[in-house]
Order: C-alpha cells, then structure tokens, then sequence
C-alpha cells in the first residue's frame, strides 16, 4: 500500500504511514471465493512466441512431464525440499519423457537417478533455469505437466496456467497460500494442491501425484 502511494503522491514518506503491507499480502487477510471472484483466472503470464522452441532437443515420443523438487528458501527450503531421489522412485512407473526445471547444480542428482534407476532426465545444456526466467517459462509451457515443490517453479506454471501439481509439506514451511485441503489452487486452478501427510514423509503425496499424472495424461503406465 505504500508503495502505492509513493507512485501516486512522491512527496509522501514512510513517516507519513502508520503501518505497511505488500500489495501480495492482502489475500492473506481478504476472505476471497474464487467461485465468486473471476479475476482470479490464471494465465496471467505468456511466453514470447518468438523464442525458439526446446521441443526439437526434447523430442515428442512420449508425454513431457516438468520435475522441480526444492527450494533454495534460506528460510525454510529444508523444509519444503524433497530429494530426487525418493519422488522418482514414486514415479518410475510411469512411461513419460522426464525434463528438468530444477534451478541450481543438480547434475549429480539427475546421474544418480540415472544409475540406480535407469530413468533418464532431460536437460537443457543452454539454458540457466536460475537466471533465465523467459527460458524458464517457455520450458515450463513446452510440458504436458509439471510435478513441482512449492518453489518459484510452482507459481511460474501456475501463472502460465500449466497442468501440474505441487507437493506442499505437512506443518513446518507450509504457506499460507497453499491453504489447507487438496485439490485446485484458488490462485493457479491449473494446479492441483498435494499436501503431505506427515513431517518429511513425502511418500503418499507421490504417490497422488502418480495417479493424478496417469490421469491427466490418460496412461496406464
């Protein structure tokens, strides 16, 4: 709010203020029905249609499926980070083409999941997911779906209005956002929520995430 009106009236200053808040922070303290509220309608994103496509170094054998698995929150990220590891032994099953979105060095997750689970995934050399955000987002478009913690690569596909679901943890580095039940989020309905059931137990949310993958992209396998 003040930083509205800092742009509206430069000659007022922080002292003129009794409290602040960011704009963002007003659906924490707004009771809003996104039944009733058609303006939370995502995408509120789009791709510049100019960017060439990752499709060719991807190829389209199979269905795309986007992997993001935790956070770099300085806060809280151990909290909302699962390992590569434990989410791909819960999807290994499924017969789709796997693609990282994960920002930062994970080559040597990606080659452990490729040595103890013969599961290949995909990664773009050119592309720095951290800093190259437009990058990003095409990637993210260019998927059939996304499998995501709750980290900037969650809020990206859900702007962009991608199918996917988020694992949100039980208690501890939960937000307030991602609310409490599973299901589409209020503010991303292109995202199912999956919240874990217990403290760093992340199995049964995988394992929803498995059917729900099957049945967006109709695969029995």
């Amino acid at each position: 709010m003040r930083f509205l009106a800092q742009s509206k009236r430069p000659e007022l200053q922080p002292a003129d203020f009794d409290m602040q808040m960011g704009m963002a922070d007003l659906a924490a303290l707004l009771s809003l029905d996104p039944a009733s509220d058609p303006q939370i309608r995502p995408p509120t994103l789009t791709i510049d249609p100019a960017r060439p496509s990752f499709l060719p170094a991807l190829g389209r054998s199979k269905p795309i499926v986007g992997l993001s698995w935790k956070s770099a929150n300085a806060k809280n990220s151990a909290d909302k980070s699962m390992s590569l590891m434990e989410l791909m032994t819960g999807l290994k099953d499924l017969d789709v083409e796997w693609v990282n979105l994960q920002y930062g060095d994970v080559k040597d997750d990606i080659a452990a999941i490729a040595a103890h689970l013969g599961i290949a995934i995909r990664s773009i050399p050119e592309l720095d997911i951290f800093h190259d955000l437009e990058g990003l987002m095409h990637l993210i478009h260019e998927c059939d779906f996304v499998v995501s913690s709750s980290n900037s690569t969650a809020h990206f596909a859900g702007a962009l209005g991608k199918s996917g679901a988020v694992i949100v943890p039980f208690n501890k580095g939960k937000l307030w956002y991602w609310h409490m039940n599973d299901g589409p989020s209020p503010w991303y309905p292109s995202l199912n929520i999956i919240h874990c059931q217990a403290q760093n137990d992340w199995s049964g949310a995988i394992s929803d995430v498995n059917q729900l993958i099957r049945k967006h992209l109709g695969t029995s396998h």
